[in-house]
């Protein structure tokens, strides 16, 4: 509802059903304002210990749409915050202890997923020049310097990812193997991610990774960290 003006200029978003017109705001706004209060009262009846971390989440999100996805570093450090609060959650809902060496993983890469957003809206043409976040980003970013923070924010994720692996212990020559593939892999998904950022991919995560090429990667990611478990 606060973007459905600038949404009507974006070459894909036009198309979503609240700036397209199929949904009204007065009936969006009574399903969105169900939807928190149905949530909250789940997540307080089940697992009141987690209503803490809903109304952060909560508050977060409305000032980021409101004010933060405007100001400088803000707007990228807030959509990063908002996936760690999810991941905080998964944890304590499933009690399931986060290691320091994943916090900073998964904070360093989500950095990194959201700084790739921003670069990619920053260098898409079609994505008009008088709509609010693309001035904001024009006149805070230069393209080159939020690919620099891609960079930095690659090799902290890379760097953590090395000792949380080898801080582990001696390891089997089939988990040193594994753990080895597992790097490049790690490597080359960062390499590909900022490519692709500065033209223009990766504005939306889930449409970028569901690509055949990506979809392959991350893949065999994940299957690499199963058998790394398992």
């Amino acid at each position: 509802i606060s973007d459905i003006d600038q949404d009507r200029e974006h070459p894909e978003k036009k198309f979503r059903p609240l700036v397209s017109g199929k949904i009204n705001i007065k009936s969006a706004k009574i399903l969105g304002y169900t939807l928190i209060s149905f949530s909250f009262i789940t997540v307080y009846t089940f697992y009141s210990d987690l209503s803490p971390y809903f109304l952060t989440y909560l508050f977060i999100t409305v000032a980021y749409s409101k004010k933060l996805k405007y100001i400088k570093y803000f707007d990228f450090i807030s959509i990063s915050v908002l996936f760690f609060i999810r991941t905080l959650i998964g944890g304590i809902f499933s009690e399931v202890s986060l290691t320091n060496y994943f916090i900073f993983f998964i904070l360093s890469i989500l950095n990194l997923l959201s700084l790739g957003k921003k670069l990619s809206i920053l260098n898409n043409p079609n994505i008009i020049k008088n709509t609010k976040i693309k001035n904001h980003l024009k006149k805070n970013y230069k393209s080159y310097e939020l690919r620099n923070f891609s960079i930095i924010s690659s090799v902290a994720t890379i760097i953590i990812f090395l000792f949380w692996i080898f801080n582990q212990g001696n390891f089997s020559f089939y988990q040193n193997v594994i753990s080895f593939i597992s790097i490049l892999l790690l490597v080359f998904f960062c390499y590909k991610f900022i490519k692709d950022s500065v033209n223009f991919k990766t504005e939306n995560f889930v449409k970028w990774s569901l690509n055949y090429e990506n979809l392959i990667l991350i893949t065999a990611m994940c299957a690499l960290v199963l058998l790394k478990v398992y």
